[in-house]
This record gives structure tokens, sequence and C-alpha cells, in this order.
């Protein structure tokens, strides 16, 4: 069943937000995007969601905007300066070249300086999650609720149809049974070749106790539909001395 949900609830280090879409699928698939620092999480967002939609392809994402006052440390790549400082004197002795190299010549050089990546305990933000996601997953139930409910009217909307068509159709075939014999019982009544039209008339009660017996789920019909055809064998073998 197809959902769509948001929730996001604030954070000291920047806002919380988690989405989940599903969409019809014959069983449970998941799948998760969060941030690569909390993957270890991935287990309990499952765990959290499969109960509440036990079927359909369900995707949520967790993400969290950093506030824009949020301290970012400063991470110096001394291996990158030091490549470029030695090959800068390279050049220098090589091409006889004057000058010194300032702090910030090695600002413009690429690679040197970046925003160090905090180290984040999946543990502590758990619970932070665990809150949004519960916001999160109530609306998409109650998007998929809504939606059984259409299914569910649709469904009793077409089974009304049909219980009319059946209506129809035993309207239809009432009294079919008596005429389909008067007619069988016309044609042996005829002039012609009385042993063959026997025959012929055999053949098609075995192929209608066959029918019986293929449908049938219980040992005691089977039993009576193979005492049936005995008895129509040798009805048919009396038949073949009949012209």
């Amino acid at each position: 069943m197809t959902a769509f949900a948001r929730a996001g609830a604030p954070a000291r280090e920047g806002n919380w937000n988690i989405e989940i879409r599903s969409v019809n699928h014959r069983y449970f698939e998941f799948s998760l995007k969060i941030p690569s620092a909390l993957t270890a999480l991935e287990n309990r967002v499952r765990d959290r969601v499969q109960p509440a939609m036990r079927r359909g392809k369900v995707t949520v994402a967790i993400s969290q905007e950093l506030s824009a006052d949020q301290p970012k440390a400063l991470s110096i790549d001394e291996k990158a300066a030091r490549f470029y400082l030695d090959s800068i004197q390279k050049l220098k002795k090589k091409f006889k070249l004057a000058g010194d190299v300032s702090v910030g010549d090695l600002l413009r050089l690429p690679g040197i300086f970046g925003a160090e990546e905090s180290i984040v305990d999946p543990e502590k933000k758990w619970p932070q999650i665990s809150k949004v996601l519960n916001q999160a997953l109530e609306q998409a139930v109650k998007a998929r609720q809504a939606e059984g409910k259409k299914l569910a009217q649709d469904i009793e909307a077409r089974l009304e149809v049909i219980t009319k068509a059946v209506g129809k159709i035993e309207h239809y075939a009432a009294g079919a049974s008596e005429k389909i014999f008067k007619k069988l019982k016309g044609r042996i009544k005829t002039d012609g070749e009385v042993g063959r039209e026997l025959d012929f008339l055999c053949q098609e009660m075995n192929r209608e106790v066959n029918t019986m017996g293929s449908k049938s789920q219980f040992f005691e019909i089977s039993t009576e539909v193979i005492l049936i055809k005995g008895e129509l064998e040798k009805i048919r073998e009396q038949i073949q001395n009949i012209e």
C-alpha cells in the first residue's frame, strides 16, 4: 500500500528530518537512507518500522540539517602541504626562481584545508531519531489506513457486481437440467443407429463424472465416482450389441 509521511524535530546541533515512503509490494522490502556515521542504527530502524508496515516496499530517509552556528573543526592535510612545498622548492631550484611561499599561497592550493567531521555516537543520537521516527510512522500508518478504506469500498462494490451476475446465471440455468434431459431423451427415440447414440451418451456422462471427480476433495465422493464410472463402462459394453 502507498503512503508518504514526513516528521521533524529540532536538536541542539540541527533539525532531524525523517521521510517514509511506501509503495505496493507482495512482501516487506526495506531500504534506509541515513548518514554513514549512523549506519549502526539500521537494524533498530527496521525493527521499529516492520511491525507497523508489514507489507510493501518501504523507504526511510533520515537526515539532519546542521545549524549555521554549529562549530566545525578545521583539518590540515600536512602530507599534502609538504608535497606542495617540496615541489615548489624543486621548481625554484631547477628554474632558478626567486620568492617565498606564504600561508596565503597555501590556502589557495586544493586539498590542504578542510572541514573535519566530528565523531558521532549513534547510541546518543538514537533517542532523538526514535522520537521523530515514531511521529513519521504514525502518519504513514494513518495514510495506509485511509487507502485501505478506499480499497475495501472498491472491493465491496465489485463483489456486489459479481453477486448480481451469479444471480442472473442461476436464473438462466434454472430448469436447464430438465431441458437437457428432455433433449437427450429425444435423441435416443430416433429411428437411426440407437447403439451409436447410446454410446455417445455414455461418453458424455463419463466426461461429466470425470469432471466431478477432479473437482472433489472428499474421499467419499471419489469412491462414488469410481463406482459410477465402473457401471458406465459396463453399460457401454452392453450397448455395443445394440444397433
